[in-house]
């Protein structure tokens, strides 16, 4: 019974951390994907 709360509890960690990774992840691409738009922008002109 012990085993399988630890697990439970292991299982939870990882999903958690998994939904943090993906968001700073979607979070990142889009950051990057602003700052390239903004770079093309930017050259266009020249």
């Amino acid at each position: 019974m012990v085993f399988f709360v630890a697990v439970q509890r292991v299982g939870l960690l990882l999903d958690m951390s998994h939904l943090l990774f993906s968001s700073f992840s979607g979070t990142f691409g889009m950051v990057l994907e602003l700052c390239s738009e903004m770079f093309l922008l930017a050259s266009i002109p020249i």
